[in-house]
């Protein structure tokens, strides 16, 4: 028997479901003791305050010992504050509880916030933050504690994009030959910029014209206008910084805010060059046709754009040294196969 299921047999399932609703009853409990005070005619100012007292020692206290530890999602707070906001509201508070909940739920965000970014830079500081991603701690510090969701991806895809567009890194580290990248990722620079000029001159022209029909409307869309230069800036940047890194275990696949996966050898069936786009396969390449295509022996789950995941067995490369490339897969399959050169030869046979 494992040692979950012994635990599990030590401790009743009553006892289990009363930890785990535990917030929400203690909660209920407190609000019922400020409906009996409310109806005993203390003062409404008192009320508040032991309200916004107890919300605050509450949040803290699941925030400490069950959301920071991964034991409880973010979402178990809301247990606490809705159940408030209803007995606020039902007592004729809910004006004054809308601010203080406010402020309280700010001042937690501040603390997460904080504690977020000092788990971030000491990713990055450890053995092997050289070797991984803005996106990718982003992503492990965002689980922790939303728990591995859409939305927790989503998130960490945003804040991603947002360090990318505003903060600057050297290069991942990897050696000369192991280095690969798009083919268009120049001419990709170069047009990022004329779009972003584009952006400020027409943008502000129609924003004027617009405002005199709707300034709501100017507003929403200049706001999907700075959306895009922010999201342009982080795409050049990751496109530098995080270039197709092979090793030899595997290959990081990574083209800007597009495309994420880590490739292993044993998972490679093999790659052929092509000259046109190949129908189902995924799309790891800026602009024009591909010239690669990767084949694994089961279908890779990689991350695409908002953090969103695709499961494809094809990906389609446009590489500026391809033939460099082939030649390289090649070198590490055959060092990978068990079976020897003979396997691996018949492995580029089949395309």
């Amino acid at each position: 028997m494992s040692l979950a299921a012994e635990e599990r047999e030590q401790v009743p399932a009553p006892a289990v479901r009363w930890r785990r609703h535990a917030p929400l009853l203690v909660t209920l409990a407190f609000c019922g003791s400020l409906a009996l005070a409310a109806r005993a005619g203390i003062a409404s100012t008192t009320i508040l305050i032991v309200a916004c007292a107890f919300t605050g020692i509450a949040l803290a206290t699941i925030y400490l010992a069950s959301v920071r530890t991964g034991r409880r999602p973010v979402s178990a707070l809301l247990s606490v504050v809705l159940p408030v906001l209803a007995t606020c509201r039902f007592l004729g508070l809910v004006g004054a509880w809308a601010w203080a909940s406010a402020v309280l739920f700010g001042a937690l965000e501040i603390v997460v916030m904080v504690q977020a970014i000092r788990e971030v830079r000491a990713l990055m500081r450890g053995s092997d933050g050289d070797r991984r991603s803005v996106h990718e701690v982003l992503t492990q510090v965002v689980e922790n504690r939303m728990g591995r969701s859409t939305l927790s991806r989503v998130i960490a895809y945003e804040l991603s994009m947002y360090a990318y567009a505003f903060t600057r890194r050297a290069q991942l580290p990897c050696s000369g030959e192991d280095v690969y990248r798009d083919r268009g990722q120049a001419n990709w620079r170069q047009l990022v910029w004329v779009l972003l000029i584009l952006f400020v001159v027409e943008g502000a022209v129609v924003h004027l014209l617009l405002s005199r029909w709707s300034v709501v409307a100017a507003w929403v869309l200049a706001a999907m206008q700075v959306y895009g230069a922010i999201w342009l800036l982080a795409d050049v940047e990751a496109l530098r910084r995080y270039p197709i890194c092979a090793d030899a275990e595997g290959l990081e696949l990574r083209l800007g805010m597009r495309v994420r996966a880590r490739i292993d050898w044993k998972d490679v069936e093999g790659v052929t060059e092509v000259e046109k786009e190949v129908e189902g396969a995924l799309r790891c390449y800026l602009s024009g046709s591909p010239n690669l295509l990767l084949v694994m022996k089961e279908p890779l789950t990689a991350t695409i754009a908002l953090g969103l995941e695709r499961s494809t067995q094809h990906i389609a490369l446009a590489l500026d040294e391809p033939a460099r490339f082939v030649e390289m897969v090649r070198r590490r399959l055959h060092r990978s196969s068990p079976h020897g050169e003979r396997d691996a030869t018949a492995l580029w046979t089949t395309f």
